[in-house]
């Protein structure tokens, strides 16, 4: 079977200058995981600047998750 690739993007904010902001990362399937007993998508990017960087994002915050 071979990897997928995932896009995560958050839900949009305002960030401290009051401009509309969202994060967005590329990963694979082999570094995805869900863990619904603490809430959390956990990660390592593959592409872009958080290459390697373990992330963790609050499910509530998550605006998609798409397969590319």
């Amino acid at each position: 079977m071979t990897d997928r690739k995932y896009m995560i993007k958050t839900k949009c904010r305002k960030d401290e200058n009051g401009d509309i902001k969202s994060d967005s990362w590329i990963t694979t399937s082999k570094l995805l995981e869900v863990e619904g007993h603490t809430h959390y998508i956990v990660f390592y990017p593959t592409e872009g600047e958080d290459i390697g960087k373990k992330h963790y994002v609050p499910l509530a915050n998550i605006h998609y998750v798409k397969e590319l």
